[in-house]
């Protein structure tokens, strides 16, 4: 069997868990995953000796993870019930989200908004946000994006 196969949206993961730790627990009530990473950068180009123009130049001045995605609105899911309580106190929780069972993906701690979708002809939906923290007492580190 070939080992380059095209990873299909079903491949990825998503955990949830306790902010401090690894998420173990398996989010299966997802229907959207975007997993996102911004480098901002800041223009250090210097004039040059006035020979030429000078050619742009930048450093990367902070990485920005992202990750939003979206669930099904379901009365007895019970992590969904704990990201929306964590979400309405203010308090971290840990996602980790994997491009496939053995792939790699972002491995954080994360403060959460939710949105709920509810369309006149459709399901209802559950859409969060999360923005990456070290509140939940794991350090920022490079390393975490795609561990």
């Amino acid at each position: 069997m070939p080992t380059n196969l095209t990873k299909m949206s079903f491949h990825g993961l998503l955990y949830y868990g306790a902010a401090g730790s690894t998420a173990s627990t398996l989010l299966e009530n997802v229907t959207e995953v975007t997993i996102s990473m911004e480098s901002n950068t800041e223009e250090i180009t210097p004039r040059g000796d006035s020979t030429g123009p000078p050619v742009e130049d930048a450093a990367v001045t902070k990485i920005v993870p992202g990750l939003e995605f979206t669930m099904l609105l379901k009365s007895d899911d019970t992590s969904q019930a704990a990201m929306r309580t964590a979400a309405a106190a203010g308090t971290p929780v840990a996602l980790r989200g994997l491009d496939y069972a053995a792939g790699k993906g972002p491995d954080f701690d994360y403060f959460l908004t939710v949105e709920n979708g509810q369309p006149e002809n459709g399901k209802q939906t559950l859409k969060y946000t999360a923005k990456v923290t070290s509140q939940g007492g794991r350090a920022l580190t490079l390393a975490n994006l795609y561990t």
